[in-house]
């Protein structure tokens, strides 16, 4: 039951002062909004006791001075509603409502405070100071008990007040319990900053007080006590979800190396080099994460929490939904944390750098302003694949490489063509007389390999990413009684090198310019090209005859041959089914010694 009343400032004239005199411990309510700084007036006592906003010290009651419109509801007991303009009264108003009596007339038995859920409070819990917690008093008398009452709560550390109406919610008998549920946030206006509030806590007490606005308590009244402080929280934990496995190699290298797999979770608070995960391309993250309280606690805590994401281009992309947190005890764990607004990586090769800022809302309440920053976790490389791997062990050593180099890219033959010019930019060392490592990571922890470990690396490139891809092995050759038979040749041009291949000047990857000779060639086959990382070279597989122009191919065996005529026949082609191995050509040699030149 209450009446409302609605005043207003005349800004050309003055304030209109709104207040309560009581004849029965009336309760008078205003809302908090828009409202004058010198807006509280204490109605027990002299005017100028009032120290602070809020309830009164000694008294519940409160009424305010206001520059601006106002409403004012008149809600329990019986008063005088006055209003007064420069200081005369200008409206007088008795009310009464609700049988409210004098609380003398009940004599409390317990206080206590209790979980949200109306549950007792294990001993030594510890609240934060921004959460719902419940509060329950017991009283009896033979006469008609009131239908509220009062509750004080005091700050041990600030000794500030602020009190609250409970109403009536059970009875027995002659005892008459009140109970009520303090919204989230409500003793921050008596404990101050909360990140000032020690580890340890600080105490509130619930004192039940009467109505008679005496502010005098009875010693014997109980009271009950809360420890409250500030819980910091913090994601201690990420795992990224549906992703594809990754392998790295262990540390130290060894001799031969050990890949190991990367397991969540993938970052961990406090380690500044988290591990990469891999999705496929126009797909969204999903992750796991792990949320930490500095304070172990025997209650539910329920929570709201969000990720924005500030390291990438795609801010809006990435950042999370809002997620609804349980804690009971120190850590919580939410899983299926995917982007808001149906988020997803680019449609294409490459990879993106995620930052996120974590921000926990301890109140529940809806709105910006009621998130805090916790955690700051990343920097997460995410690397995306063009289709699921077509290889069982994916290193990241490799998956680098070619999302780097085909970075924001969709198309095969596009995506082939950088790894070309990518692997060849890196300037490592071509020796062409060294053996094939079988191991295709190997010319990147070294740095120096032949054509076959340049081939082999390109391989597990496009396959890391879904793209298929094989060595081949191209030489002199030709099927003979369904065998294939190897061709080598006396190259007049060095009167001592014997050759299958001869190939033009040509610029090598690590810089080296000359007329390459070569018992065989490997490159890549991906995409319909072929892929030399070794010489720089990339085309389509019917043009690849251009490129070797200077293939040994004599049209008979005794010649002359003419400077500028095409091989005779295209040169062999050995198709290995993945990478190639170090026995790369039939061991059936036939050398031919022919005289052969080019200028």
């Amino acid at each position: 039951m209450f009446e409302e009343y609605t005043t207003a400032e005349d800004p050309t004239c003055g304030d209109i002062d709104v207040f309560v005199d009581k004849k029965n411990c009336a309760y008078f309510s205003v809302p908090d909004s828009l409202i004058s700084e010198d807006f509280c007036i204490e109605l027990c006592g002299d005017l100028t006791n009032c120290k602070r906003w809020g309830h009164c010290d000694g008294c519940p009651f409160w009424a305010h001075s206001y520059s601006i419109w106002t409403k004012a509801y008149t809600v329990s007991g019986k008063g005088t509603l006055k209003v007064l303009f420069k200081n005369v009264e200008r409206l007088a108003y008795d009310f009464e409502y609700g049988p409210e009596r004098d609380y003398e007339l009940i004599r409390f038995i317990s206080t206590e405070f209790v979980n949200k859920d109306y549950t007792s409070i294990v001993q030594n819990d510890m609240f934060d100071v921004m959460e719902a917690v419940g509060i329950s008093v017991l009283g009896t008398t033979n006469e008609v008990a009131p239908l509220s009452i009062w509750v004080k709560f005091v700050s041990d550390r600030s000794q500030d007040t602020i009190s609250q109406q409970i109403r009536q919610s059970d009875t027995q008998g002659n005892y008459y319990t009140y109970s009520a549920l303090l919204e989230p946030g409500f003793f921050s206006s008596i404990v101050g900053d909360p990140e000032s509030l020690p580890w340890s806590g600080i105490d509130i007490r619930a004192i039940p007080v009467g109505s008679n606005c005496t502010g005098k308590i009875d010693p014997n009244t109980p009271i009950d006590h809360l420890r409250v402080t500030n819980f910091r929280f913090a994601v201690a934990e990420i795992s990224f979800l549906d992703d594809y496995q990754l392998y790295r190699d262990s540390l130290p290298i060894s001799n031969p190396v050990i890949q190991i797999p990367i397991i969540d979770p993938v970052w961990i608070i406090g380690n500044p080099f988290p591990y990469p995960v891999a999705y496929r391309r126009y797909s969204p993250y999903n992750m796991t994460i792990v949320v930490r309280n500095d304070h172990y606690i025997y209650h539910d805590f329920d929570y709201r929490i969000q990720g924005a994401c500030h390291g990438s281009q795609h801010v809006s992309r990435y950042s999370t939904e809002v997620y609804t947190g349980h804690l009971n005890g120190m850590r919580d764990t939410l899983t299926n944390i995917i982007p808001a607004h149906n988020g997803h990586f680019p449609d294409s090769v490459g990879f993106d750098d995620l930052d996120f800022t974590w921000s926990a809302n301890k109140t529940l309440g809806y709105g910006i302003g009621n998130y805090r920053a916790i955690t700051e976790s990343g920097t997460h490389r995410v690397y995306f694949t063009k289709e699921d791997p077509l290889i069982d062990t994916v290193n990241v050593l490799g998956l680098k490489k070619i999302c780097t180099y085909a970075n924001g890219e969709f198309e095969d033959t596009t995506i082939a063509k950088k790894g070309v010019k990518g692997v060849y930019a890196e300037g490592w060392d071509y020796e062409p007389g060294i053996f094939i490592n079988p191991d295709p990571l190997h010319i990147i922890r070294y740095q120096i390999g032949q054509c076959g470990t340049y081939a082999n690396l390109l391989v597990y490139l496009y396959n890391s990413i879904g793209i298929p891809s094989h060595g081949v092995v191209i030489y002199d050759g030709a099927d003979i009684a369904s065998y294939p038979y190897y061709f080598q040749w006396f190259n007049t041009i060095t009167s001592d090198s014997i050759c299958s291949l001869w190939s033009g000047r040509l610029k090598a990857c690590d810089g080296e310019e000359k007329q390459w000779d070569f018992w065989y060639h490997a490159v890549a086959e991906c995409a319909n090209h072929y892929c030399d990382a070794s010489l720089g070279l990339f085309k389509g597989t019917s043009d690849y005859e251009a490129w070797w122009r200077y293939y040994v191919y004599p049209q008979d065996t005794i010649g002359p041959y003419l400077d500028n005529e095409p091989p005779p026949m295209p040169p062999y082609y050995y198709h290995h089914l993945l990478y190639i191995l170090p026995s790369v050509y039939p061991t059936n040699r036939v050398i031919v010694n022919t005289h052969h030149h080019h200028p």
